[in-house]
């Protein structure tokens, strides 16, 4: 981040009046799944510590978000299994992949991606990431 306020680097207009205003990480990776694993396991953390919590929490982390979610396709059906094992009814899952926001103080959810939830055109091209 030194090197780029020192403009070191050069960066979009915007993208420099972001690293100025000291409210943003810069670095590859620092805010994507690295981001999103450490949100996942503060929630763990946090949870753990509530003595009403009534429930179960199951995390599932995978590695491959660039090759069309093929981990997150195939933990279905390790999700599944483990319904029927315990007995457990799923009521909620988060993603927690940062993402893009017009506005700081109202979070976007997404209720699935491609390979999960969603119907999706295919169209073969160049693999890229969800934003």
């Amino acid at each position: 981040m030194e090197a780029f306020k020192q403009n070191k680097m050069e960066l979009p207009k915007q993208a420099y009046d972001d690293l100025m205003s000291d409210k943003w990480l810069f670095g590859r990776g620092c805010s994507d799944m690295k981001g999103g694993g450490s949100i996942q396991l503060s929630l763990i953390e946090e949870y753990s510590k509530e003595e009403d919590f009534n429930g179960n929490i199951v995390l599932i982390s995978v590695p491959d978000e660039e090759n069309l979610s093929a981990g997150m396709r195939g933990a279905t059906y390790l999700l599944k299994d483990l319904k029927e094992k315990y007995n457990l009814n799923y009521i909620l899952m988060l993603n927690s992949e940062p993402h893009e926001r017009g506005n700081d103080l109202k979070p976007t959810i997404y209720d699935g991606s491609i390979g999960k939830i969603m119907p999706v055109v295919y169209v073969r091209g160049k693999l890229a990431h969800v934003g």
